[in-house]
């Protein structure tokens, strides 16, 4: 289960979001109050206040991740785990090409 998904499941709304990177690793702080959520998939993965700001830590983080799969890809043996990889490298191009 995701943060968010467990956020809108124990009554929590995302109200705030930021990314920043430190010494190569990168930390999210989210900000929730209690309400009501509605998130899609790729607001759930990637943030809903992150993705549509899509500041370049962000951009980093996600280009960083997805040539981490890709790389992953190479020596991965079980098709199921490739074709997870593969989604989310998807995922992770949509986001990055829907904020150019």
């Amino acid at each position: 289960m995701s943060c968010g998904d467990w956020l809108h499941a124990h009554g929590f709304q995302i109200v705030a979001e930021s990314i920043l990177e430190e010494a190569g690793k990168y930390y999210e702080i989210i900000v929730v109050e209690t309400g009501t959520m509605n998130l899609s998939a790729s607001e759930v993965r990637f943030g809903p206040f992150l993705s549509q700001e899509a500041s370049p830590v962000f951009v980093e983080k996600w280009q960083k991740l997805g040539n981490q799969s890709m790389h992953s890809i190479k020596s991965q043996k079980n098709l199921a785990e490739c074709q997870i990889l593969i989604d989310k490298i998807q995922a992770i191009k949509e986001v990055l090409h829907a904020n150019k």
